[in-house]
Formats: structure tokens, C-alpha cells, sequence
């Protein structure tokens, strides 16, 4: 919560130079990429890697959006062409890999849950039984 804090707060001191509070947030995000590989924070390891590979792509994107916005002239950084398909299929196979670990964690979760309820309500009945 702390890192969206800082970067939204960067971002509005800087609204009127788009390229400096994209590059801002860019150093932030690698900051945090940093701080988070070297604390490893959470007790779940699993967490920990989701959180890096969130902030990595948090940063990639960013990455994106300054080729996308830094201009020379009137031409972007990157050709329009090979290079602007070939990054936008990487950073959306990136979040789509997020998105699809985040779901088959949360899956394992209920039907973690799901057994546990089984179990415990088989138990319940067959006490009940041996108790007649």
C-alpha cells in the first residue's frame, strides 16, 4: 500500500512533465523490485515471488509506456512495427501469467477449504453414527 502511496504522490508533484513522473515512478518501481528481493517480506513464499513478479511487471509497463510517450520529433523511440507488437505480446503474456497464478492460487485455496469442510462434516457424521 505503501509503494501505490509514494508512486500516486510522485505522480501528481510531477503532472506537468509526463516523461519525468514516468521515469520517477520507474526508479521507484525498481526500488521496490529491490527492497522487496532483498526483505522478502511475507512469510509465504509463494507470496513473495507473486509480489516480485507483480512489481517487475508494474515496472516493465512502465517501461513501455516511456518508449510509447518519449518522442524525438514527431517518431516514437520504438518503430511502430516489429518491435512495438513484440513488447506489447510480452508485458500482456506477463500479466496474463499473473493473472492466471493469482486465479490457480486462489482455486487451491477453496478447494483446500472445500476438503477440510468434507472431512470435518464425514467426521461429524460418523461420530453420530458410532454414537447411536
Amino acid at each position: 500500500m505503501i509503494r501505490k502511496l509514494v508512486m500516486v504522490v510522485a505522480s501528481s508533484f510531477l503532472l506537468e512533465n509526463v516523461k519525468i513522473g514516468l521515469y520517477s515512478n520507474i526508479l521507484l518501481s525498481v526500488v521496490f523490485v529491490v527492497l522487496h528481493a532483498r526483505k522478502w517480506p511475507m512469510k509465504d513464499s509463494f507470496d513473495n515471488y507473486m509480489q516480485l513478479l507483480a512489481l517487475v511487471s508494474v515496472t516493465l509497463n512502465l517501461c513501455y509506456s516511456v518508449t510509447r510517450t518519449s518522442s524525438i520529433g514527431d517518431t516514437d523511440m520504438i518503430d511502430s512495427g516489429k518491435d512495438a507488437f513484440g513488447l506489447g505480446i510480452m508485458l500482456v503474456s506477463l500479466n496474463s501469467l499473473l493473472v492466471i497464478l493469482i486465479v490457480g492460487r486462489f482455486a487451491k485455496e477453496v478447494t483446500h477449504k472445500l476438503a477440510e469442510r468434507c472431512v470435518l462434516r464425514r467426521r461429524v457424521e460418523e461420530d453420530r453414527l458410532l454414537l447411536m
